[in-house]
């Protein structure tokens, strides 16, 4: 697993499709969910998700990007909150009522970040499935004990007869799968790891809402 730190290293150099690859499927899936929660809908979700991850790689390279004055997930908050009011801007038009979306005040932003670490968290948790799944010695009806219990708060009696176990193997199950769980979101949260910065956006107060070149 790469951290942050060394994949922004190597996404500063072009023409590294792995590096980019991974950038996507890290940070893509948090992004499309924080504009579905803010009520685009999905295409447009993801449309502006592309050009958040786009702009950012860009200003990567030409160094714009400085750790010390904020936290990643504030500058692509930021990009994507310009692409958004852009995206309403053309709606209006096409409305035929042009207006400017007003700027987002700090309470706003404050709930951007908020549901940032929801999705974030969300994701997390996700991957850590799979992971345990894929990369650790438990066998599926020990994960699978553990899902029902857990995650879905299915009673141990009820998933004792699912997964063909005595309760008390349930009980065992799950306690041995949330330790693995639980060292597993340890390892994947070192690695999305920002460390560096404050929490504020890290843009200038003039940065361009207009299209990126």
């Amino acid at each position: 697993m790469t951290t942050t730190t060394a994949l922004l290293a190597v996404l500063v150099h072009e023409g590294d499709d792995v590096a980019w690859t991974e950038f996507v499927r890290r940070y893509q899936p948090i992004l499309v969910a924080v504009g579905l929660r803010l009520g685009l809908r999905e295409p447009d979700a993801v449309d502006i998700t592309q050009q958040t991850l786009l702009e950012f790689v860009r200003d990567l390279r030409r160094g714009a990007y400085d750790r010390s004055r904020g936290r990643l997930r504030n500058w692509l908050l930021t990009i994507a909150n310009h692409r958004v009011r852009d995206h309403q801007r053309a709606l209006a038009r096409q409305d035929g009522v042009p207006r400017v979306p007003a700027a987002p005040s700090m309470i706003e932003s404050e709930r951007l970040e908020q549901v940032w670490e929801s999705e974030e968290r969300r994701a997390l948790l996700a991957e850590a499935m799979l992971r345990l799944r894929g990369q650790t010695s438990l066998d599926e009806r020990t994960i699978r004990a553990f899902e029902l219990t857990a995650l879905r708060g299915v009673p141990p009696e009820t998933v004792a007869q699912e997964c063909a176990m005595s309760v008390a193997q349930v009980y065992v199950a799950r306690n041995r799968a949330a330790t693995r769980l639980r060292e597993i979101v340890g390892e994947l949260e070192a690695v999305y790891s920002e460390g560096v910065g404050s929490a504020s956006s890290g843009f200038e107060s003039n940065r361009s809402e207009g299209a990126v070149t």
